[in-house]
């Protein structure tokens, strides 16, 4: 599906993509600053983030993935952070920030979930 551009359900960058339990596919493009969400047919379902460092914005999102209440969660390369979002995009939370530190990124590439009965 889609095509290069910068428009909805078209892409920059791919930086990861992840499947949720319904078949929905995410996919994260950090040229973008945004995961766009498809249905399993390839219907462009919402657009999740904007560009930016503020909450709920993201900054060359990579690898996502998804936890198992369904939420997306997608490290921040270029905010050097972990954001939350809801199956609905709604942004939940996000921890972290620059640096070598406890709760500190650099340059933060990617996620990983476990998800276990």
């Amino acid at each position: 599906w889609g095509s290069t551009g910068p428009g909805d359900g078209q892409f920059q960058d791919i930086s990861g993509l992840v499947l949720d339990a319904d078949g929905n596919v995410y996919v994260a493009d950090i040229a973008h600053d945004t995961v766009q969400k498809f249905d399993p047919d390839g219907t462009l379902l919402l657009t999740i983030g904007s560009p930016g460092t503020q909450p709920g914005q993201l900054g060359n999102p990579s690898y996502p993935t998804i936890d198992r209440d369904g939420n997306l969660v997608v490290a921040e390369f270029g905010n050097n952070r972990i954001s939350a979002f809801a199956p609905d995009g709604t942004f939940r939370s996000s921890f972290g920030s620059t640096g070598g530190g406890p709760g500190e990124f650099n340059e933060a590439n990617g996620v990983a979930s476990m998800l276990t009965d």
